[in-house]
């Protein structure tokens, strides 16, 4: 399992593993264990500095850094507590500015390698880090910075190049709504699917359950009382396809709200599409190409997965057509039959 945020776990933004905050030390046969400790991700970095005095006791502070995706950069600093015996090692850290208050780590350092496990309120941490240096977590925590600024300068220059347009605004609007419409019917669509089975799975026991009533009233003969529970089995029959009636209604009256809702959405991806095609020949103005070319792709996407939603749908709903026209036949006839059967 690999490291598991510090960051994300104490400030509810995403898990940068304590291993990535809180390393520790090489105990054992490499000298003290006091020392600078850093662990590196692509979008993260963290150092534990520890300091072993008599009996084993540890003190220090910890530093961290986090490269959020809207550029932003997250810092998080704290005091270090523990204690070391051998390879065994068992610390606190206390991040200042948090509310979450000490995490407990325990595990070993061998090697100029520190392994911690332990637990927060956000979840179970396994924490690796490697003896290093503050320059390495400072060299690290600058790229960051950078990398951070770079990606706000180019939110900022798409910002302004979709602010040239109020036009192109307005659509580019538009077609992320659409999209988000668009990702809404296919879940929409995509829990539909297995109604249309169940109708057909009821249509059929009704049909079953009418026949299994026509069998016991042509099995009593005779006259008098008789007589009167071929009457009921008869009406019950009746009841029944009744039943079936009124379940194929309310079956016409979803299908009818989906493909209404369906013809919609449709129509609302067609006027999308026309503003991506005249976004791209640059008839809206001055647009961010990137920006555009981002949400027609999730367009194109949610679209391609709308017409096999559709076909889907389609083909059920085909299906369901077929099932009704030959179980209310049946039903039609056992009805007819239950009738004349009182007699």
């Amino acid at each position: 399992m690999g490291p598991r945020s510090f960051w994300r776990n104490a400030m509810g933004v995403r898990r940068l593993s304590v291993a990535t905050i809180f390393g520790f030390l090489c105990a054992c046969s490499l000298g003290s264990p006091s020392g600078i400790y850093v662990a590196k991700t692509p979008n993260e970095a963290a150092l534990i500095q520890l300091v072993r005095s008599e009996g084993g006791h540890l003190s220090g502070r910890f530093e961290g850094i986090r490269l959020e995706p809207d550029g932003s950069i997250k810092d998080l600093g704290g005091e270090v507590s523990g204690v070391i015996d051998g390879q065994n090692i068992l610390i606190n850290v206390d991040p200042t500015g948090l509310s979450l208050g000490k995490v407990t780590l325990s595990g070993s350092l061998q090697m100029g390698h520190l392994h911690l496990t332990g637990h927060n309120p956000g979840g179970p941490l396994n924490i690796d880090m490697d003896r290093s240096d503050q320059r390495t977590f400072d060299d690290r925590a600058v790229s960051l910075r950078a990398q951070g600024n770079e990606i706000v300068a180019a939110r900022a220059k798409q910002a302004a190049a979709l602010a040239l347009s109020n036009t192109a605004a307005e659509k580019y609007q538009m077609v992320q709504r659409a999209v988000a419409t668009v990702e809404a019917f296919n879940a929409r669509a995509e829990r539909a699917l297995p109604k249309i089975g169940a109708f057909n799975d009821r249509f059929r026991f009704i049909t079953e359950r009418m026949k299994s009533d026509l069998a016991r009233e042509q099995s009593i003969h005779g006259a008098g009382q008789a007589s009167v529970a071929r009457g009921q089995l008869s009406g019950a029959i009746d009841q029944t396809g009744g039943a079936g009636i009124q379940l194929h209604m309310g079956e016409e009256d979803s299908r009818r709200d989906l493909v209404n809702d369906a013809t919609a959405v449709e129509d609302s991806k067609t006027v999308a599409d026309g503003a991506c095609v005249a976004a791209r020949a640059g008839r809206l103005g001055p647009v961010s190409v990137d920006a555009w070319n981002t949400v027609c792709g999730n367009l194109a996407n949610v679209g391609q997965t709308l017409s096999s939603e559709l076909d889907r749908l389609r083909a059920g709903f085909a299906e369901l057509d077929a099932t009704w026209a030959d179980e209310s036949a049946k039903q039609d006839q056992i009805e007819k039959a239950g009738d004349r059967a009182v007699n």
